[in-house]
């Protein structure tokens, strides 16, 4: 019997999420700090620099989760181009929390306007992300990449638009390897089911060159660990 979900239920987990950016991030900034500190040999001078960077960042993830709260009144309100820029910006503006929690969003079929603008949202962010790592510029490729491998990995819908990407942009070596790179990273249950696919693809690009080859062998190695569970 398919359980029933109030409107409440999604809204409720969503937010729960969100609020979870400020602790998660201080809790991990102080860890990995202490952790650093730890390490007789670095100087006081690297020590202060890495307290500096820790600091930035547990910045960067609380203005994050200080976003999500500011926007959550539009992502409640019944107007659609309100809930729209919301989903818009979430997903922007938190490269790696922001999928997950609009995914959440896409679940609440209370709300079917809200739903389809979500899932809206997350397949034009994915195709863009995906289309710029093949990009000729240097930097947006990466920075799509890095996107892509931090935020994406539990998406099920990237790996078989990634496979076509690639399969239609084989004269892009750089794109290639970015490609390798995000599945090397994605969750397993992501991988798997595209285990045919996948491995087509890496018979058809590991001749590329040594660069290629190693990352193809790492794609490979996630499949034979999986066999040896």
């Amino acid at each position: 019997m398919e359980t029933q979900h109030s409107p409440r239920d999604f809204w409720d987990k969503f937010q729960i999420v969100a609020s979870l950016l400020i602790p998660a991030s201080i809790t991990v900034a102080g860890y990995l700090y202490s952790e650093a500190a730890k390490q007789a040999e670095i100087t006081s001078g690297e020590r202060i620099a890495a307290q500096q960077q820790i600091t930035s960042q547990t910045q960067v993830r609380i203005g994050q989760a200080q976003l999500v709260s500011t926007l959550m009144e539009a992502l409640l309100s019944d107007n659609s181009q309100r809930q729209h820029l919301a989903i818009e910006a979430v997903l922007v503006a938190l490269p790696e929390d922001g999928p997950r929690l609009v995914a959440i969003v896409s679940q609440d079929k209370s709300r079917p306007q809200t739903q389809a603008a979500a899932l809206s949202s997350l397949d034009q962010r994915r195709s863009r992300l995906i289309q710029d790592s093949f990009s000729d510029d240097k930097p947006t490729r990466i920075r799509a990449t890095t996107e892509l491998v931090q935020g994406w990995q539990a998406d099920d819908k990237l790996v078989p638009q990634l496979l076509a990407a690639a399969r239609q942009n084989k004269s892009n070596p750089s794109g290639v390897i970015n490609t390798l790179v995000i599945l090397e990273n994605v969750r397993p249950g992501v991988l798997i089911p595209y285990q045919d696919e996948v491995k087509s693809l890496l018979n058809s690009v590991r001749s590329m060159g040594p660069q290629t080859e190693t990352h193809v062998r790492q794609v490979e190695a996630r499949f034979a660990s999986r066999r040896s569970e």
